[in-house]
């Protein structure tokens, strides 16, 4: 998926470059398959003796796949013993992009989770505490965060859709809104319309 990339492996024959393009074939190959669905449309390519250092000049993502994700927080959260006998589940949810994979300082890839809104699953729904433990548990302050792209993955894959929630593309050009309006407006599109 990264541009370029294919075309400029594609019917070259290695043995008759010199050696510093076929290094730079092979290491831009193999970041590649390294880094997944991310597009980048020019390098900047730096040689020493000892290191090849790679770095975009120009980065461009590809259309926003929005996704809504329900995850078990219920461990987060300090419950009384009164209120735990009336709360199934604390879920907290979250926003991110499905194509946009980011490397914290490891090569696993993860998703940037947005933190939307807080919900609190009852025991019964028709609690009489129902409108009290909603306010105490679902209005409490959260972060975004990082979580491992092969995790959130399988959820996706092991999902009935109770817990996911696939908006998908924006349709909106990233020549014309940039992508964290975009994202922001997919944001606030999921905390007026609840998805779970």
């Amino acid at each position: 998926m990264i541009s370029g990339l294919p075309e400029m492996a594609m019917g070259v024959d290695f043995g008759k470059l010199p050696i510093g393009r076929k290094n730079r074939v092979i290491a831009l190959t193999r970041l590649a398959r390294l880094l997944g669905k991310f597009t980048f449309m020019s390098w900047m390519v730096e040689y020493t003796q000892t290191n090849v250092t790679l770095e975009p000049e120009i980065m461009i993502m590809c259309e926003i796949d929005a996704w809504a994700i329900a995850l078990d927080e219920t461990d987060r959260y300090s419950i009384s013993e009164a209120d735990a006998l009336h709360i199934k589940q604390i879920r907290g949810v979250y926003l991110f992009d499905r194509n946009r994979r980011t490397h914290v300082c490891e090569l696993t890839p993860s998703y940037w989770l947005i933190h939307l809104y807080d919900q609190v699953i009852l025991v019964d729904d028709d609690d009489p505490q129902r409108d009290r433990l909603y306010e105490d548990y679902e209005h409490c302050p959260s972060d975004d965060e990082y979580m491992h792209c092969s995790t959130i993955d399988r959820i996706i894959e092991q999902s009935d859709y109770s817990v996911v929630d696939h908006y998908g593309n924006t349709e909106v050009s990233l020549d014309d809104v940039d992508y964290d309006d975009q994202m922001e407006s997919v944001r606030e599109y999921f905390c007026g319309n609840r998805s779970f």
